[in-house]
């Protein structure tokens, strides 16, 4: 029996190792924000509104099993004299439960087109297995052959047992189609090139095996079908994997596979996480997180392979065997020739394993992270040939950050219970599992689930807006001018160009565009090019005198860096002083003017000076003052003093009476 056992060990080690391999796919890694197109794998939605501008993966992968037949421990295994046969802890169930879905991840790319959508390509090598439903003495009987004086029976066992290996190139698109200040939602899909490149599925119909000591002979009843590529028979005699010169793994049938995701943010503080302009305007800052909670929903690998001229074997197993032939035979030989099967060429289709994936994270607090995650098979693990995954749910508490993250996801899945793993993220390197705690803690170990791999990321930059209109950095054409988000943050155009004034903004609705308005957030008339007329409040002269001298002192003193409009930290004490006579007298009004000096072009220097009196008029209303009360003026370079340039970078306020 030794040799048909060796066969399947060999065929087995072949799929895991040549062609390398995982199942529950980065456990614990892919819940990261930073984890870019590894995200993608469980959720097509993730790659837009990413952390990351570009992700190159170089190579990953992750290798997974779980069976419920032998485990040993951790320690015996890595030791390298570990024997399953002999050293393993073997549970003789019916039914018994193997399973394996693993994969490598080649070079991939995700891409941020914008803000507001990404693109994606994979490329990947995927090997999955499972054995369902077959009795464990059967298992046994393949491990340790017949024993001397043991009776065994198997009866009416309705296995099936199905093992394939492909290849994907994916394509993924991702967008934004909500973005409702609280409420964020994202969409995806990947549409994925599937191209079988080998299978083999077994099947069985009310099977039972006796063997009875006393006849020396293994009894049969009961019908199997035994069904492989034809790239495991490249010297075309029915029979699979005689040599390594068996295989021959051309590409099958190119076949069409699909993931498709959603995703829902629920943002509370969204006002933190947005540059925004007096219009509300919003250009949201990619380098950040602005969910508390998101929740996601995916369903991956529709689809199939397909293969023609597949190998079937029908087996009529009413038949004895002697008991030599059986342990001293070979299955794909002697065994299989004393079987006679019934061959017959076929066309086959190999299901995917579709999977519904939910995923809720929570932001306990900066950095810090709960996520919980149900990973469960849309394949009946009673469907034949096709794969499919053990369900199986997942918390995860994670702390992350650009450059590093670290996560530990406690998994439970109905076929070995509870699991624990740990996992770390350094920059372009990575490496976890969903198991490795208890691997190292346990008794005995039935599952394994490890990863790593290294990649190229890029994330985004801090969003800046130097001239504070709303519009960051990396899209505002006119960085140091305030403009409007629709004209790229710059002002608008010339106001000679007839044909695109009706697209500027009027932000005061007096009748005068933005770019030719003096006071574009105040309404005013044509007349005073877009200013209100100087209203005249009576004070007492008292009043009045106190007023203008402080004004006169402080006023000096709002002073701006060379071609900046940004307040400096020194002058927040200046305003302050001017602050407290606006409060002593709620009912007075003010004008903000903004002056450069003559650097520049005369249009320059009249956006950088509004600019500037709109940065001392919003501190003011942030510190509560009604913006009804003041009222911005930009003069440019047109009240320049000779003799100081640096005196005219200023901001001046004015009391109306």
């Amino acid at each position: 029996m030794n040799s048909v056992y060796t066969h399947y060990i060999y065929m087995l080690l072949f799929f895991l190792f040549a062609l390398t391999a995982t199942s529950q796919t980065y456990p614990g890694y892919y819940t990261d924000n930073y984890s870019g197109i590894h995200s993608v794998l469980h959720n097509p939605a993730n790659a837009s509104d990413s952390r990351l501008e570009y992700d190159l993966n170089i190579v990953s992968a992750n290798v997974n099993f779980l069976n419920d037949y032998v485990s040993g421990t951790f320690s015996e295994i890595i030791d390298g004299d570990f024997n399953f046969n002999t050293d393993g802890n073997v549970t003789v169930k019916n039914p018994n439960t193997i399973q394996f879905n693993n994969s490598i991840l080649g070079p991939s790319l995700l891409y941020s087109l914008n803000p507001k959508s990404a693109i994606g390509i994979t490329t990947r090598v995927r090997v999955s297995g499972n054995v369902n439903n077959i009795d464990g003495n059967l298992i046994n009987l393949f491990d340790v052959g017949l024993s001397g004086d043991s009776p065994l029976i198997v009866e009416n066992n309705n296995l099936n047992a199905t093992l394939s290996v492909w290849n994907e190139l994916g394509f993924t698109y991702s967008a934004v189609i909500a973005d409702r200040k609280k409420h964020f939602v994202k969409v995806g899909a990947t549409a994925k090139l599937v191209s079988g490149r080998a299978f083999i599925t077994v099947a069985s119909d009310d099977a039972t095996v006796e063997f009875d000591p006393a006849d020396q002979e293994l009894e049969g009843r009961g019908t199997a079908t035994y069904t492989f590529s034809k790239s495991l028979d490249r010297n075309i005699n029915g029979k699979a994997y005689e040599s390594f010169d068996d295989f021959d793994l051309k590409a099958s049938t190119l076949n069409v596979g699909l993931d498709l995701g959603f995703v829902y943010e629920w943002r509370p503080n969204e006002k933190e996480y947005h540059a925004v302009d007096i219009d509300t305007n919003r250009v949201g800052m990619q380098h950040k997180n602005k969910y508390r909670a998101k929740f996601g929903l995916s369903i991956t690998d529709i689809g199939s392979s397909t293969y023609d001229s597949a190998v079937s074997n029908f087996y009529d197993l009413d038949t004895s065997i002697d008991r030599s032939l059986v342990e001293n035979g070979s299955l794909n030989g002697d065994i299989d020739d004393e079987l006679d099967p019934e061959k017959n060429l076929v066309n086959k289709k190999i299901g995917l394993p579709t999977a519904l994936h939910a995923n809720l994270d929570y932001k306990i607090r900066e950095k810090l992270y709960i996520n919980l995650n149900a990973d469960l098979s849309l394949i009946d693990e009673e469907q034949g040939d096709a794969n499919h995954i053990i369900n199986n749910y997942t918390i995860t508490p994670r702390f992350e950050s650009k450059w590093f993250g670290v996560h530990v996801p406690v998994n439970y899945q109905e076929l070995n219970g509870l699991t624990i793993g740990s996992g770390i993220r350094l920059g372009p390197l990575f490496v976890g599992s969903g198991t490795v705690i208890s691997n190292i803690i346990s008794d005995k170990t039935g599952s394994a689930n490890y990863y790593a791999g290294i990649k190229l990321p890029i994330y985004h930059k801090p969003s800046k807006d130097f001239d504070n209109d709303g519009v960051a950095n990396e899209i505002d054409t006119c960085k140091m001018i305030a403009g409007l988000i629709e004209n790229k943050g710059c002002p608008g155009p010339q106001p000679d160009d007839k044909s695109q004034l009706s697209k500027v903004k009027d932000s005061d609705g007096d009748g005068t565009v933005d770019y030719i308005d003096k006071c574009p957030y105040t309404p005013g008339s044509v007349a005073t090019n877009g200013c209100p007329e100087d209203d005249v409040f009576i004070y007492s002269e008292e009043a009045a005198q106190e007023i203008e001298a402080a004004l006169q002192i402080h006023s000096d003193a709002i002073s701006f860096k060379y071609d900046k409009a940004y307040l400096l930290p020194e002058t927040h004490a200046v305003l302050d002083k001017i602050l407290e006579y606006m409060n002593k007298y709620p009912t007075t009004k003010y004008i903000v003017e903004g002056h450069t000096d003559p650097i520049g072009t005369e249009e320059y220097n009249f956006n950088l000076s509004l600019l500037r009196a709109l940065n001392v008029k919003k501190y003011f209303t942030n510190k509560g003052i009604d913006q009804e009360r003041l009222i911005i003026k930009g003069y440019g370079e047109s009240r320049y003093e000779k003799g100081n340039k640096s005196k005219n970078r200023r901001a001046a306020v004015i009391l109306i009476k």
